[in-house]
């Protein structure tokens, strides 16, 4: 009875009334094609803020690459790639109701110089295709931000990632026919299934002036009819069982309380407000707060906003962990409302992660720090109004195990106190990003690694001020024996001495980047790899002392190693 109430309600949640269209149904000579003009957000970049090699905004414009084939600077290049991340230290666990069709890991967003009514959306991938799995777009307005909340995002189409032949190409899935036209498209991807990083050239709208002249189809009527049967049954329906002769028992509501949570805590989120206005049975027991130590707003981004957060509070007594990472850009989340909902009894609350939220500033920390004693893992990753004003918040959750700065704008002062005082009060710490925080210098590492001994992830990738000559790698190797992932990308001083340390002292050693390294041979490298028996990731990428052929050697040697080595060809 519950499963016939969850697949009508999925049915209806799950339902599309839209209908794919393709560029062949316009008239060729209707169809005008641009180019992206700016890219104006975006999740991640493998590149830094003031430079143009491999990030985000090579994406706008004409094609630079296509068709050639391979690691190119001026592509578009998001932070990660594949499965390791996901096994990571650092890696959240899964959210137990988060829905199965939402995957996506990254996004990026990209406006056009005109509004048209699409009829195609082609994407130049240039280097490890298939991460897209869904394409959004929204009529954006010059001079105003997408966080209004005046904003209407339609999904135009989406797939789960997909294993695609290792080479470049013009993808062009068939879309949903809109009736409004666009000047913004959102691409949001999962790279699980890709073996290296997913490199961009050019996104392309193919479309027209003049809309479309019907949007009638059959699948529009389906969900009509889907609708118009739900609004003519009553909980009745499923909670009553019939004998045959008229009378119906109410035998759902005999069933022991903790056999109704059991079967509603395999609804998620939305399904659970939809059966809360069914009746008051179920709206009682939606309202369980068991049913909410575990919140994840993160796939309804768009809908995500005061309103919700406020009719979540009462819920949520008990939340232990909390993922509002992408919220408040469709809808409005203001820092009064995130105030009222950690006023309720958070004291629980341990991990928060707020990745891409524009409404989080160094008043958002404060409320953080103040209603959240007990917080172990903080990500706040992308969220570009965080300062050194709110970096003297951070120094207030002594309990921190984990925390992401990633683009953040914290500076150099303010790194190096918050390095010591992780050090010196959180000697638990298991995991620090501090990837492309280049004011990070070689003390505040050897201050970390002598306090902080249970250390399990650590990215300095692009943190150019450390000098391996320093000796703050090998300290490093020496007090930090749990090392599982250790990002050291693009530091050109990491040596030979580096690599024999963490071959003896970081036998538990996962995953490891020296990409960009000149001063690393391939006997260090190979030590690492005989040595440190669970190692399964190995980036050696413009590594000038290991070849092609040494990196061919090693995949048949060490097959339990995903070693990684980039390339072009035209």
């Amino acid at each position: 009875m519950a499963e016939d109430l969850a697949r009508v309600v999925g049915s209806i949640l799950g339902s599309d009334s839209g209908r794919d269209v393709q560029e062949d149904e316009v008239s060729e000579s209707s169809v005008i094609k641009i180019c992206g003009q700016e890219v104006t957000d975006f999740s991640s970049q493998y590149g830094g803020e003031t430079r143009l090699s491999y990030s985000a905004a090579n994406l706008a414009g004409k094609t630079n690459i296509y068709p050639s084939y391979g690691d190119y600077t001026q592509a578009c290049v998001f932070r990660t790639y594949g499965p390791w991340w996901k096994i990571a230290p650092s890696a959240p666990k899964p959210y137990i109701k988060t829905p199965s069709s939402f995957c996506s890991e990254d996004y990026i967003e990209l406006t056009f110089e005109e509004k048209l009514y699409p009829v195609a959306v082609k994407i130049y991938e240039t280097y490890n295709p298939g991460a897209i799995v869904k394409i959004l777009a929204t009529d954006y307005h010059s001079g105003s931000s997408v966080d209004t909340g005046k904003t209407r995002w339609v999904t135009l189409w989406s797939s789960p990632p997909a294993e695609t032949p290792q080479r470049s190409r013009i993808f062009s899935p068939p879309i949903k026919k809109i009736d409004f036209p666009i000047n913004m498209v959102r691409l949001e991807l999962c790279h699980a299934l890709c073996d290296y990083y997913t490199e961009l050239d050019c996104v392309l709208l193919c479309g027209t002036r003049m809309g479309p002249e019907s949007l009638t189809d059959s699948s529009g009527d389906q969900v009509q009819d889907v609708v118009s049967s739900l609004k003519s049954l009553t909980v009745d329906d499923y909670c009553a069982c019939g004998d045959g002769d008229g009378d119906y028992p109410r035998l759902f509501e005999r069933l022991p309380g903790e056999v109704i949570l059991l079967i509603l805590s395999y609804f998620d989120i939305t399904s659970l407000c939809r059966l809360a206005q069914t009746c008051r049975l179920l709206r009682d027991y939606c309202y369980d707060h068991l049913l909410y130590t575990e919140l994840n707003l993160q796939p309804l981004w768009q809908q995500a906003s005061d309103v919700a957060l406020d009719g979540l509070s009462m819920r949520c007594r008990h939340l232990q962990r909390l993922n509002l990472s992408w919220c408040g850009k469709a809808a409005p989340i203001t820092n009064d409302c995130l105030d009222r909902f950690l006023q309720e009894p958070k004291a629980e609350l341990t991990c928060l992660q707020l990745s891409c939220c524009p409404f989080v500033n160094n008043e958002t920390l404060r409320l953080i720090a103040t209603h959240c004693p007990e917080l172990k893992e903080l990500d706040l990753s992308s969220c570009e109004q965080v300062d050194k004003v709110a970096a003297l918040q951070l120094l207030l959750l002594r309990k921190l195990e984990r925390l992401n700065l990633y683009r953040t704008k914290i500076d150099i002062h303010s790194i190096v106190c918050v390095i010591r005082e992780l050090g010196t009060h959180c000697r638990k710490l298991r995991t620090l990003d501090m990837w492309r925080a280049r004011s990070l210098q070689d003390d505040g590492l050897v201050h970390l690694a002598n306090n902080c001994s249970q250390l399990e992830e650590l990215d300095v990738g692009w943190c150019t001020e450390l000098r391996s000559q320093s000796g703050c790698f090998v300290n490093l190797a020496e007090k930090c024996k749990n090392l599982k992932k250790l990002f050291l990308t693009a530091n050109r001083t990491v040596c030979d001495l580096d690599l024999l340390a963490l071959a003896k002292h970081s036998l538990h050693l996962q995953q490891l980047d020296i990409l960009g390294t000149r001063e690393v041979s391939s006997q260090a490298a190979e030590r690492v790899m005989a040595n440190c028996k669970e190692l399964v990731f190995f980036d050696v990428s413009f590594c000038a002392g290991i070849t092609d052929a040494t990196v061919e050697h090693w995949k048949k040697q060490y097959p339990h190693v995903s070693v990684k080595k980039s390339f072009q060809h035209s």
